[in-house]
């Protein structure tokens, strides 16, 4: 049931997800894997408009290069940063995200996976949880949320990892939504939910 409300979810347009929102809120928040699965160097200095800037860059860049086999993508990326931040000048992060997504194929390239970095996508997984937990586990929020992207030979996987505490306080878990995706990107192929850390 959580898994159909999350594809309903997924196959909303990507200004209807809220990415725009959250992933500025989110963008520090972020790892992303290359094809070796190690981590990808991103700047995390400077204001949140600044770091969202080089997420988007960074993200599209190794979608590109990895999925898409664009060649001299990597030299893409300053020229694609010093755009986003003139239009981030004109508009606050959000609304320029907003612009950015108006231009980008809508089934194609890194829109569907940019539909993934929004809280409205880990709904579902969280009412799940909290249905099964409620009566003998109540939670609350924690402090942690952090996304994963990792871009694997078989496809991009996704996951969001967030903590949760007890309502008494008296101990924190972390659970995970894994979101899978195949190599062409335009669909979710697998998508689990589980505890892993108590």
């Amino acid at each position: 049931m959580w898994e159909e409300q999350t594809r309903e979810i997924f196959d909303r347009s990507l200004k209807q997800v809220g990415t725009s929102k959250d992933m500025p809120r989110l963008a520090k928040h972020f790892v992303i894997y290359d094809e070796d699965q190690k981590v990808v160097p991103m700047d995390f200095s400077g204001n949140n408009q600044e770091i969202t800037v080089n997420l988007f860059a960074t993200l599209f860049v190794c979608v590109e290069r990895v999925y898409r086999n664009t060649k001299d993508v990597d030299k893409k990326l300053k020229p694609l940063i010093s755009t986003l931040r003139r239009l981030f000048e004109i508009k606050n992060v959000s609304e320029g995200l907003d612009v950015v997504f108006d231009v980008l194929e809508p089934k194609s390239g890194i829109s569907p996976v940019l539909k993934c970095f929004n809280q409205n996508i880990t709904a579902p997984a969280t009412k799940e949880l909290f249905k099964k937990m409620a009566k003998t586990c109540p939670f609350l929020d924690g402090k942690h949320w952090q996304v994963h992207v990792s871009l694997l030979k078989t496809g991009l996987e996704i996951k969001h990892v967030k903590n949760q505490r007890h309502v008494a306080q008296e101990f924190e878990f972390e659970w995970q939504l894994v979101l899978t995706f195949d190599l062409e990107l335009t669909s979710l192929t697998k998508m689990y939910l589980n505890i892993i850390d108590w």
